[in-house]
């Protein structure tokens, strides 16, 4: 895996209004799980559609939506 192009699209696709707070890549380097914090519900989905939209990345999906408060 190219851990500086990964990086590089992942802050590309976060929007100004959110951010990640931790992220995770398996053994094989195929799956990437992320925690992130946006600071409404329209920066979360405005995130998971950049996501969706660049090619390194695919199968993008918001398992956890719930009222946090900055960490």
């Amino acid at each position: 895996t190219r851990y500086p192009v990964l990086l590089e699209a992942l802050a590309e696709a976060t929007p100004p209004d959110a951010y990640v707070t931790s992220f995770a890549v398996d053994a094989a380097g195929k799956t990437m799980t992320l925690t992130a914090y946006a600071t409404t519900d329209q920066a979360a989905a405005s995130f998971k559609n950049a996501l969706e939209a660049s090619p390194r990345f695919s199968s993008a999906a918001i398992q956890v939506l719930e009222p946090a408060t900055d960490p």
